[in-house]
């Protein structure tokens, strides 16, 4: 068997759903009620994965097939008849970390990631937890009040970073920045959790903060931030 002929043609297909897939992805962020979006995700998810099988790439598999559950959650889910955002932010990861793998087939690296199969655990995580039938957050919305021990009077505020393209590949740059986030307080969850790895974070993420500051406080750091696109 010609494996190298076989690999060549993965790459272009994969490379062909994968970008498909990212487009729809962005039509859902502006319309997650639109069915045929949906639905046409799916499908690019589930050839992905029927692909990655096919070849022995146990981590493609792994991670497309739970996207591919989440999504369907949302196609039987009649009665809200959209994605929730925390669902499309884990599909959006899901396809960098996808990204990431098909780029180290090309390069004949590992195509093992235990950043990836975390990944995937989170969003089996996801599938177990209620649909949310709340509307979008905004960017920066505050979460609860802080414990009353504190010693200054903390507020803790859900941000939505979207990075831009230089910082999402780089993990250590997406380090860099939560820690830049945690002089302004106490870092408690990021979503996607930061991979121990190169594979980068993807360009969107979300973290709770709990400081003193304002939410006007806030704004004008999240500001001076380059690596920040919007949040």
């Amino acid at each position: 068997m010609d494996m190298a002929r076989y690999t060549a043609l993965f790459l272009a297909e994969a490379e062909d759903h994968l970008q498909h897939g990212e487009e729809l992805v962005r039509h859902l962020e502006l319309s997650r009620s639109c069915r045929e979006t949906l639905n046409g995700l799916f499908r690019h998810l589930h050839s992905l994965k029927g692909m990655a099988a096919t070849m022995g790439f146990a981590d493609m598999a792994r991670i497309s097939h739970a996207m591919e559950d989440l999504l369907d959650r949302s196609r039987q889910d009649r009665q809200n008849g959209g994605v929730p955002a925390e669902d499309l932010l884990l599909v959006t990861n899901g396809l960098g970390y996808i990204r990431a793998i098909i780029r180290a087939v090309g390069d004949d690296r590992s195509r093992d990631s235990p950043d990836a199969a975390t990944l995937a655990d989170l969003i089996r995580t996801r599938l177990e937890e209620p649909m949310s039938q709340e509307q979008e957050p905004d960017a920066i919305a505050p979460v609860q009040a802080a414990s009353q021990n504190d010693s200054e009077s903390k507020s803790a505020w859900r941000i939505e970073l979207r990075l831009d393209e230089a910082c999402a590949d780089s993990t250590g740059k997406v380090v860099g920045l939560v820690n830049r986030l945690g002089s302004l307080g106490t870092v408690r969850h990021i979503l996607p959790p930061l991979p121990s790895g190169r594979t980068g974070c993807g360009k969107r993420i979300i973290l709770e903060l709990a400081t003193a500051g304002s939410r006007e406080e806030l704004e004008q750091a999240l500001e001076g931030l380059q690596a920040v696109h919007s949040f």
